[in-house]
């Protein structure tokens, strides 16, 4: 009678002891691991479990400007072929967005969590993004790169480059500026003031003959990192695109 009392006791034990760890992670086995790994269930702590996954990522810390992108891959062990799928995701909305590929792209300024979850299992990685840094284009020339339009077909933009091929901004240490419009040639002043370039144009020359402009016009554009966007507007005034230069490395 009492080895039939222990034998219910022990049995009773066990049964208490896989309850535990199948309703989730077993004592002590909850949190940051050094690899960056949260492990939150099917882990093996001697319950016999070998499905446990470990989540290593590439990177646990990035930091990008607004509009620039990295990749995040995952290394699983000890068996890939358990996890049929990774689901990346991003908290807090709209700094960065992630697929389920593990493509980041940077969308505004802030800190940004990004997670990957397999198997139970979470690791994760930290995602700065800083404001697009911006040259100062005093002594520094920018030549024709892409015209990217919306609602204009490809031909049309291929067309509007040919016409338009050999256009240059030329910004002098002096404050004075040159840019060069197929045939015309004009000049003037300009301030920069952070991603913001205004140009006085005071001068015109077209086909080798001074234009009188009056007081001048005055052209704005902008800095995207080290990109000069010159706007694109339709006949209702509209800004409908850009004219994209890039700084010329050839002089």
């Amino acid at each position: 009678m009492k080895v039939k009392k222990l034998f219910a006791v022990l049995a009773l034990s066990a049964i208490a002891a896989v309850g535990v760890c199948s309703a989730g992670a077993c004592a002590g086995n909850e949190g940051d691991s050094a690899d960056n790994t949260v492990n939150t269930g099917n882990t093996d702590n001697g319950t016999g479990n070998e499905n446990a996954v470990i989540i290593r990522l590439n990177k646990t810390e990035l930091t990008l400007e607004i509009g620039e992108t990295a990749t995040l891959t995952a290394d699983i062990s000890p068996d890939p072929s358990l996890i049929k799928s990774l689901i990346f995701s991003a908290s807090p909305e709209g700094i960065v967005t992630v697929d389920n590929n593990g493509n980041i792209t940077a969308v505004s300024q802030g800190t940004a969590v990004v997670s990957v979850t397999a198997g139970g299992t979470t690791a994760t990685c930290t995602v700065t993004v800083n404001a697009v840094s911006t040259v100062d284009v005093a002594g520094k020339s920018f030549v024709l790169d892409d015209i990217v339009v919306d609602g204009w077909s490809d031909a049309l933009i291929e067309q509007t480059k040919r016409q338009v091929a050999g256009t240059t901004f030329t910004f002098s240490d002096d404050g004075s500026v040159s840019i060069v419009w197929r045939s015309f040639v004009e000049t003037g002043t300009y301030t920069q003031d952070g991603t913001d370039v205004t140009i006085h144009i005071t001068d015109a020359v077209l086909g080798g003959t001074p234009q009188d402009i009056g007081d001048g016009f005055t052209v704005n554009v902008t800095l995207d990192g080290d990109k000069l966007l010159s706007p694109v507007f339709n006949e209702k005034g509209e800004n409908i695109g850009y004219q994209i230069y890039v700084i010329n490395t050839e002089e």
